[in-house]
């Protein structure tokens, strides 16, 4: 509105720029570091203290070069905020694996650009943070998470099967649900892994869908033989997960208690 106003009573756009920085949100700086950027004009946006998405959405919505040329910073900013939402867990989840979409599908629709693959990069650098030891496995086999971009279909049953020769303790699926190269192949690699190759559960799985399906009112399934949960934003991660090792019986309530009386305590110091 601000901008709009400025515009119509003929305000330069870099004096508007320089005197309204002092009044702007965190948020309204980073919206606006790129214009101010082109008008030599500096907003310092703070991108460490945005919640993880937010970053990962500002990070996406950068060209690639940009991306490069500012990957120090970039990466620094991600896993900040990812360390933070990790709290005292960091390096405390052992073996970890994740299989994360970034295939067309992630880039969602014009009015939620990007959700998905952003709600999966911000994964990423969360387990990173979490897991002592961790490996990320992009369905487009993309080694640089920084440069993720949306592409190409949605092969998650191969990945999945290069997850688990890693014998995780536990795999993380973040995805929209639609396995399509070939169809089903993800749920018949869940069934017979779970079934016939680890009947123990010594592996955990859960498969974390940022895309809520508005006609079942409820997150795609990758198979009816692993939790799912619906993912907003990457700080919910770790409660989803404990969730889901209550729900497969890998846990008991007294643990479940204690972690969710953790969660609210700690939702309420930082009111």
């Amino acid at each position: 509105m601000a901008e709009g106003f400025a515009a119509r009573h003929g305000i330069p756009r870099d004096h508007f720029l320089e005197h309204i920085a002092p009044r702007l949100t965190r948020l309204e700086r980073l919206r606006l570091s790129g214009a101010a950027e082109r008008d030599g004009l500096g907003t310092d946006a703070d991108l460490a203290a945005l919640p993880l998405v937010r970053v990962a959405s500002y990070v996406l919505s950068l060209a690639a070069d940009v991306r490069e040329r500012r990957r120090d910073e970039l990466v620094s900013a991600l896993r900040a905020a990812a360390s933070r939402a990790a709290g005292t867990r960091v390096g405390t989840w052992g073996h970890v694996v994740a299989v994360l979409d970034d295939s067309f599908s992630s880039f969602a629709s014009p009015q939620k650009r990007r959700r998905p693959l952003a709600v999966a990069l911000a994964c990423h650098y969360l387990l990173e943070a979490l897991a002592g030891d961790y490996h990320g496995l992009w369905l487009s086999r993309r080694d640089d998470p920084l440069q993720a971009r949306p592409t190409g279909p949605t092969p998650l049953g191969r990945r999945v099967i290069d997850a688990l020769e890693r014998r995780p303790g536990l795999l993380v699926i973040v995805s929209d649900g639609w396995d399509n190269a070939p169809p089903g192949l993800a749920c018949e690699v869940l069934r017979v892994w779970r079934r016939r190759l680890d009947p123990a559960r010594e592996v955990g799985i859960v498969h974390l869908n940022p895309v809520y399906d508005a006609e079942r009112f409820e997150v795609r399934r990758l198979s009816p033989v692993v939790p799912a949960a619906g993912i907003r934003d990457a700080e919910d991660l770790p409660a989803l997960v404990e969730l889901a090792r209550f729900a497969e019986g890998r846990s008991g309530a007294a643990e479940l208690r204690a972690y969710l009386a953790e969660r609210a305590a700690r939702a309420l110091e930082a009111r």
